[in-house]
């Protein structure tokens, strides 16, 4: 069996950590693959359930030593990235070796949210999150086989399951709908 270990900056209500739940609740159906997720931040009560009834194992190390010991016993880290202080201090601490994708849930043009070469370059495979993001300097001049064999896109992943049992309401006037977090 293959064991994933998805490391985000807080396992929170927000796009990120609900992208990864969905994508791995789905892939682990197959059995062949255990995921896991790790917190860098305390972890929201709601979403660490949430979390759990996904078939994920949820973790919030209590040091670095916890976690690196949880990244030598994984196939491949899989880590949800936007620009945050705990994330680049896990990007810059004494990292054991590992396989690792970075997913890259930001646009990646603008300050604060820029992806750079030096990321893209760290990462094993590099993920970005949409068409847009693919389409940033970073990747479109990487070398044509080094962006095929490196890079790739996955739109954040979304669980249509969570809408189960949703039934339109005849109204007057015209409702917009956001799901996600602002």
């Amino acid at each position: 069996m293959i064991k994933v270990l998805h490391i985000v900056h807080s396992l929170a209500s927000g796009g990120g950590p609900r992208a990864v739940i969905a994508l791995a609740k789905y892939s682990g159906r197959s059995g062949q693959i255990h995921h896991s997720i790790a917190s860098l931040l305390p972890a929201d009560p709601h979403m660490v359930k949430l979390t759990e009834d996904a078939g994920l194992s949820v973790y919030v190390p209590e040091d670095r030593n916890a976690l690196f010991r949880m990244i030598q016993d994984t196939d491949i880290v899989h880590l949800s990235w936007w620009n945050t202080p705990e994330i680049y201090e896990f990007l810059r601490s004494e990292l054991p070796e590992m396989r690792l994708i970075i997913w890259f849930h930001v646009g990646g043009e603008t300050a604060p949210q820029i992806i750079t070469k030096k990321l893209v370059d760290f990462a094993d495979y590099a993920l970005a999150c949409s068409p847009y993001t693919y389409e940033r300097p970073v990747f479109e001049n990487l070398p044509p086989r080094e962006k095929i064999d490196k890079t790739g896109m996955v739109y954040g992943a979304t669980d249509f399951e969570r809408l189960t049992g949703i039934v339109r309401k005849p109204h007057n006037g015209f409702n917009v709908g956001y799901v996600g977090t602002v």
